[in-house]
């Protein structure tokens, strides 16, 4: 006459697969109704029996489990809420080709809070001094190198670079302040930040 549960895993304990065969003919009609009440779609109770079982096994074999119908159906709980986690995860398509190549997913970009970015750097390189917009302008806008402003500017080219370093500095403190002022509606109009009047002069006496 088959043992008590925690006869049977010590002998499965010790490697007796006779044990393990007792103890799975008398808990896996109870582990498929409770697998029929944890399983979501499309995983198969079956297959959350199948694996509940197989790690049982190997749990037995490497230390004495006692009360096996509850470790059991806590083991089937545990499967069943990493495969909840994992499908939330991943999401299964039955044609790959329906799915598009990074590739080719073209971001989605607000033209309204794209409209609002462009006039806070409008403004905040209007307040700049009148230099600094200059420098940024030839170097970041028209592509002008760093020895030609210094040429046309009468400075070195270490002055320029140290010109365009403080600016820079100077363009992305601005741009916060105007982050952190009221919002403003994106219908109005805003003054647009045009090319600075000292970078034309110069630009000119370049020519």
């Amino acid at each position: 006459m088959p043992g008590a549960d925690e006869e049977l895993a010590e002998r499965v304990h010790g490697g007796s697969d006779a044990a393990f065969a007792l103890l799975y003919d008398r808990h896996v009609h109870a582990a498929r109704r409770l697998a029929a009440t944890l399983a979501v779609p499309p995983t198969d109770p079956e297959d959350l029996v199948s694996e509940a079982f197989s790690r049982l096994l190997g749990a037995l074999r490497r230390r004495r489990v006692l009360h096996f119908r509850a470790y059991l159906n806590t083991t089937m709980r545990n499967l069943a809420a990493d495969t909840c986690r994992q499908q939330d995860r991943y999401r299964l398509v039955a044609d790959m080709t329906a799915v598009p190549h990074p590739s080719m997913v073209v971001p989605f970009t607000d033209p309204v809070v794209r409209r609002i970015d462009r006039a806070e750097v409008g403004d905040a390189f209007g307040a700049l001094p009148k230099r600094w917009q200059a420098v940024l302008w030839w170097l970041e806008v028209e592509g002008v190198s760093t020895g030609a402003v210094a040429e046309t500017t009468g400075m070195s080219a270490a002055g320029v670079s140290a010109l365009a370093y403080r600016a820079r500095n100077g363009l992305r403190a601005a741009y916060a302040r105007c982050e952190r002022r009221p919002a403003v509606h994106p219908g109005r109009d805003r003054p647009r930040s045009r090319r600075p009047a000292d970078a034309q002069a110069m630009t000119t006496c370049r020519r």
